[in-house]
């Protein structure tokens, strides 16, 4: 267990987390050191050199320096490269791409359900009524919009795959997808109760029409966000510890980014919540239905866990990177996102 150490305020109140483990941010801070003593070494042997050679007549204690200086500089060369290599190829050292990943900003899951869907002339088109991603990555599939109807009579649901959708940028919240709206009009569509079981045959005919291989889908276990909001959790001994309060979906990279836990109760932290990056999350494959948690409750502390009025502000790209270091996740803003 690490002591909490970073505090940073966010909104009302602190969510704070403890320092990565050694693997993770610490390599940074270790390399400095490394190279640190590496030029300390290097500065001494050269003073000690220069003096040694105006003050002594004794060719045999100059050589002697000189083989000193030699065999220091070497040491220091194979430390620079030793360390370059391990920390080059270790995917934990990434320096966070803040600006990228902080290209629109993080929404909870069930704010985007009802949030208005514009085309790209700004015309009204309908509504988002969900949102289909793979439960296994986190990758976003598709888009599902209410469109056409009256006061939310006769409209049609239609499955725009989420690459052709971004966060509006003007001054009217919501989204702008980039279909045509006769293309949309057209599309395949189903009824609000008559959802489809989005298996290979349907990914096909639905990609197809958007023209896009449908066999990036191969092998995906899609899931309506609204079905994993709400959804028991389970830990790795099968005990029931708590269930998915909400999710925290970026959706301009096409990614669910984390799991909203209500967790407080089993890991002794009253009803509070925890934010823990979604690839430590995965289904039950258990007979009871529901999702996985992936950490021992030993990892968990005060510092992680917020109150249901005081959340952290996720949109800041040091929360993220610390929250992402601390569980030693590869960052979410550097993988692939939506299909």
């Amino acid at each position: 267990m690490h002591a909490p150490s970073n505090r940073t305020k966010q909104g009302r109140g602190f969510h704070e987390l403890p320092d990565a483990p050694m693997g993770a941010a610490s390599y940074p801070r270790r390399r400095d050191r490394l190279r640190s003593c590496s030029y300390s070494a290097v500065s001494i042997a050269l003073r000690r050199f220069k003096k040694n050679k105006r003050t002594n007549e004794d060719l045999g204690k100059t050589n002697q320096m000189k083989t000193l200086l030699t065999h220091t500089l070497t040491l220091c060369l194979g430390l620079g490269l030793a360390t370059s290599g391990v920390f080059a190829q270790s995917p934990e050292t990434k320096t966070a791409p803040a600006g990228k990943a902080m290209t629109g900003k993080l929404v909870k899951g069930s704010e985007i359900v009802g949030v208005k869907i514009f085309n790209q002339s700004a015309e009204h088109l309908g509504e988002i009524n969900d949102v289909v991603f793979d439960e296994n990555t986190g990758n976003v599939a598709y888009g599902i919009l209410a469109i056409g109807g009256t006061l939310g009579l006769g409209e049609e649901l239609v499955a725009v795959p989420w690459k052709h959708i971004k966060q509006s940028q003007k001054d009217s919240p919501g989204f702008v997808v980039d279909v045509d709206k006769m293309k949309l009009k057209d599309a395949p569509h189903f009824a609000k109760d008559k959802w489809p079981a989005f298996d290979a045959a349907w990914n096909e005919t639905a990609c197809t029409y958007y023209g896009i291989k449908g066999d990036r889908f191969k092998g995906v276990k899609l899931v309506r966000a609204s079905q994993a909001i709400g959804a028991e959790l389970w830990n790795q001994k099968a005990e029931k510890i708590g269930e998915i309060e909400d999710l925290l979906v970026h959706p301009n990279s096409g990614k669910v980014a984390y799991g909203i836990l209500d967790v407080g109760k089993w890991a002794s932290m009253d009803d509070k919540l925890t934010t823990v990056p979604w690839a430590l999350i995965r289904e039950s494959k258990g007979a009871s239905p529901g999702y996985v948690l992936n950490v021992e409750k030993s990892r968990f502390n005060e510092g992680m866990f917020f109150e249901r009025n005081t959340w952290p502000d996720y949109n800041d790209p040091a929360w993220n990177t610390r929250t992402y270091d601390y569980y030693a996740t590869p960052y979410y803003w550097t993988s692939a996102g939506a299909y």
